[in-house]
């Protein structure tokens, strides 16, 4: 569906043109009025040619004042203009963050597609350029921003077996719904509680493969959004280095929380402080009944002490991954092309187990490189009770080398 071209509130093109049309009609004025100085004082009639030097002593007698008075008269006008139209800055503070943080999402994507239209990642994490932390490389995303002044119709294909989820996010950062399986939504106001929504489609890709991309693909067009109108964006002017500055202090506690417990879902299924966390370090993560997040940091995080890990039946209806970031939370860009690993792209050991290496000997199976302040990130796609209630846990690593 293709939306009209909208008009962001932070958009500069509309003032400039008001400017210099505005300015313009002064520059004329002052033609005007230069044109008047070098008239008789009786009655208008043209005045003979002046030699070069007598125009300097004519307008330091008479145009200069007039100008000055015009220039200062069309600062004036000009700033007064501009004062008018720009925003307030809105602070940014632990209570309105998440709001804040929401709303930068909302905005870059609404700059980068428009208001109401989907789009569709085509091809993996670029590891030169990743936006945001901890990016994984299992489900690439098709994304929309809505306007729910009009309620929204998704539709969903029929992927057979392969995962497929339809997060909705609101303003808060708060988890309305996750859908699953084939059909038509309609997604309304009252039901987000905002009136803007970010939807996040998760579709499974194995990512080393370019047949299994083809099919993806073909999953994404099957996606369809309907609405009667997309609306536009209109957010608040927030002070950016200091909702920025927080985004970072944030972030440093997220390498120490063990698990995205709390972190999302609902008003009611969240814990205020990992809330703050989450979005600072995974916004639009997924609710733990929806997909599980742990975050490990080696005992000996120093890139030169290998480990394994090995798994036996992950109890999951959906799918597990691990992937391996440096101290910042970005993939590290490395020789062999090894970020992350899946229950797909692994190859089991003779007695069907799967051991997972971190550093030491690269041509070895399910290798993964390492470097100093690596850390690693476990995704457990719509895990079952023993997950949950922690009676199954995820095998911890066992050193193998040392420096």
């Amino acid at each position: 569906m293709r939306s009209r071209p909208t008009t962001s509130p932070f958009s500069t093109k509309p003032c400039i043109r008001a400017f210099m049309k505005r300015r313009n009609l002064l520059l004329v004025a002052g033609a005007a009025i230069v044109a008047g100085c070098s008239t008789t004082s009786g009655g208008g009639t043209a005045a003979p040619a002046v030699k070069r030097k007598e125009i300097s002593t004519h307008r330091s007698g008479t145009a200069r004042p007039l100008l000055r008075a015009l220039v200062t008269a069309s600062l004036a006008a000009l700033f007064h203009f501009g004062g008018a139209q720009a925003a307030p800055v809105e602070r940014v503070t632990l209570d309105n963050y998440v709001r804040a943080e929401t709303d930068r999402y909302f905005s870059e994507r609404v700059n980068s597609s428009g208001i109401g239209r989907l789009s569709h990642d085509r091809q993996g994490v670029d590891i030169d350029h990743q936006p945001v932390v901890r990016m994984n490389r299992d489900t690439p995303y098709s994304r929309v921003v809505l306007d729910l002044t009009t309620p929204a119709t998704l539709v969903l294909p029929n992927v057979g077996t392969r995962f497929q989820s339809a997060m909705v996010i609101n303003e808060d950062h708060f988890i309305k719904l996750v859908i699953y399986g084939p059909g038509e939504r309609t997604i309304t106001k009252e039901m987000v509680g905002t009136r803007y929504a970010f939807i996040s489609i998760r579709t499974f890709v194995n990512p080393d493969d370019p047949e299994d991309w083809k099919r993806l693909h073909a999953a994404q067009d099957g996606i369809a959004l309907t609405q009667a109108s997309p609306g536009r964006l209109d957010v608040p002017n927030w002070d950016t280095a200091a909702r920025d500055k927080l985004s970072g202090l944030l972030r440093q506690m997220a390498p120490f929380v063990a698990s995205s417990r709390g972190m999302f879902g609902d008003v009611d299924a969240v814990d205020k402080v990992a809330h703050l966390v989450g979005t600072a370090g995974g916004w639009g993560g997924n609710r733990e009944q929806d997909a599980l997040y742990l975050n490990v940091v080696p005992p000996a995080n120093d890139g030169k002490t290998a480990y394994t890990l090995t798994l036996g039946d992950v109890p999951v209806d959906g799918f597990w991954s691990v992937s391996v970031y440096n101290a910042g939370g970005f993939y590290q860009k490395n020789p062999q092309k090894a970020y992350s690993l899946n229950n797909v792209t692994v190859k089991p050991g003779p007695d069907g187990k799967v051991t997972l290496r971190f550093g030491g000997d690269p041509r070895q199976p399910n290798y993964l490189p390492i470097v100093p302040g690596w850390n690693y990130t476990v995704r457990l796609y719509r895990p079952r009770a023993e997950i949950l209630d922690g009676t199954w846990r995820f095998p911890a690593l066992v050193a193998v080398s040392a420096p």
